[in-house]
């Protein structure tokens, strides 16, 4: 019974315990402003810079593969970043993206994003 329980375990934390099996690119940002338009799609553009200062261009245009729940907790996320003058951690799907270039034009595949300590 024990062994079958800790093989559960094992099992349960290699699954559910373990970082995304995936490659991607997380780069750090400030949000400088942020645009929701009004109409239909309801686009959401966020101006990023670099910790410079440097102006890193849009980074996220709604996609119809988001649903508004997620979309909800992204505003969420970056408005409470902007709010408090945190940084941003942005992850992008893909392997060694440059996070120095501009990010234009707006990308909608962002995988996620963090809000970084101060």
């Amino acid at each position: 019974m024990k062994l079958k329980l800790a093989s559960a375990l094992v099992l349960f934390a290699s699954l559910f315990g373990a970082p995304p099996g995936f490659a991607v690119t997380d780069c750090l940002y400030k949000v400088q402003k942020v645009y929701v338009s009004l109409d239909p799609n309801g686009t959401v553009y966020v101006h990023l810079m670099d910790l410079q200062g440097s102006h890193k261009g849009a980074v996220f245009k709604n996609n119809t593969m988001v649903s508004e729940e997620i979309l909800s907790r992204f505003h969420a996320q970056i408005l409470s970043a902007k709010l408090s003058d945190h940084a941003i951690i942005v992850r992008f799907p893909e392997t060694g993206a440059d996070c120095s270039a501009n990010v234009a034009p707006a990308r909608g595949d962002i995988v996620g994003v963090w809000v970084q300590d101060p």
